[in-house]
């Protein structure tokens, strides 16, 4: 064999990987019956407005494991009694979710059954942003790059009511978040 095809071939085979990747990070919309703004971010992790009765059932038929739930007022006990789901809930104020917060929605994703959906009234702006933090942390993306995606109208996030959501991106050090995330996952067992 010649030495630039062997060449071509150790470079080349890394290829189909990254390609994979990065057509696994697109979020793809889902069609869900009873469930809004549905997307699979990736193989572990799903996005939707509040789904209801039906849509539960559609989540688990789809092969969905756990629901975290972002609303304050809102359980998801009565929509989700006859299912598998196992469900949990970390009640965000969307003008107000602080790093600490964002640090337990993660921890729940990280141990709870997989996949996850996260949800909120719309799925958008707390959704956005625990999706944010999820690509950053878990899924090494830039901020910069989850921010986009936190700011892409598909989702409708609102901008003009909740910029800070935008400025938590921006202002949190994620390399120390990384490392506290590490670590309490750790203490966990996870």
């Amino acid at each position: 064999m010649n030495r630039n095809a062997v060449i071509l071939a150790v470079l080349a085979a890394p290829l189909p990987l990254a390609c994979a990747e990065t057509l696994m990070e697109t979020p793809a919309p889902i069609k869900v019956k009873d469930a809004r703004n549905c997307y699979r971010l990736s193989p572990e992790l799903y996005r939707s407005g509040q789904p209801g009765g039906d849509g539960f059932k559609a989540l688990e038929k789809l092969g969905l494991k756990s629901v975290l739930n972002l609303r304050e007022y809102h359980s998801d006990a009565d929509e989700a009694e006859h299912t598998g789901l196992r469900l949990y809930r970390i009640k965000l104020a969307a003008g107000k979710v602080t790093r600490e917060e964002l640090m337990d929605c993660l921890l729940v994703i990280s141990r709870a059954p997989k996949p996850v959906l996260v949800h909120c009234w719309h799925g958008s702006d707390r959704t956005g942003i625990v999706c944010a933090a999820y690509r950053i942390v878990m899924q090494g993306w830039t901020p910069e790059k989850a921010l986009e995606e936190l700011m892409d109208e598909r989702f409708g996030h609102h901008r003009s009511y909740y910029s800070n959501l935008a400025e938590l991106v921006r202002d949190t050090d994620w390399k120390a978040f990384k490392e506290e995330f590490r670590r309490k996952r750790q203490a966990q067992g996870v």
